[in-house]
């Protein structure tokens, strides 16, 4: 009796191992209004960033600031449901469909802000998944279980956020803001 259970172990093993992987689906805590503050580096084979972003999500909007470690502005992107355009400090301003390849365009990577909030906002226990060609891992969680800590590939392109302050409009939150704990 005994082989015959290390036996159908070893069977059930076997057959687990073999099972194609499949994307991982995102389970989000809400869809409403949110602030992000974290610190960004972006690297692709053409350019690289470090510095802060800074990002207000609505519904229907999309406002990111991208500013150098010491705070000086370096790019304003505004997303909505008809397309996306980024100002940088000298104030020149370009617009695309979507911030995506407007990021790649302008800054030498992509943006991916059209999944970003989805990504943020995942309270699911994954480590890793991947979304649209994009590999998102979840280094580390708040109380809330809201990541602080991702690192997110797509082809070329490395980008790693570290969550410095959470907020949610009170009237959507259900449990207090926090600020994130201080990471690596």
């Amino acid at each position: 009796m005994k082989a015959f259970l290390i036996a159908c172990l070893a069977l059930l093993q076997a057959a687990c191992s073999s099972l194609p992987s499949a994307p991982l689906l995102i389970a989000p805590r809400h869809q409403g209004d949110f602030s992000i503050s974290s610190r960004i580096s972006a690297r692709s084979s053409e350019q690289s960033f470090a510095g802060l972003m800074t990002w207000q999500h609505h519904r229907a909007t999309d406002e990111v600031l991208l500013s150098s470690p010491l705070g000086q502005g370096v790019a304003r992107i505004l997303s909505t449901p008809a397309g996306a355009s980024i100002e940088n400090a000298q104030g020149e301003r370009r617009s695309a469909p979507d911030a995506e390849s407007l990021t790649a365009e302008l800054l030498g990577w992509r943006m991916p802000l059209n999944h970003l909030s989805d990504w943020l906002n995942d309270t699911g226990n994954a480590e890793e998944q991947l979304h649209d060609g994009w590999r998102i891992r979840y280094i580390q969680r708040d109380a809330q279980q809201r990541p602080t800590a991702l690192d997110l590939s797509y082809r070329d392109v490395e980008i790693h956020l570290r969550a410095i302050r959470w907020e949610i409009p009170a009237a959507q939150a259900s449990q207090p803001t926090a600020t994130a704990p201080a990471t690596p």
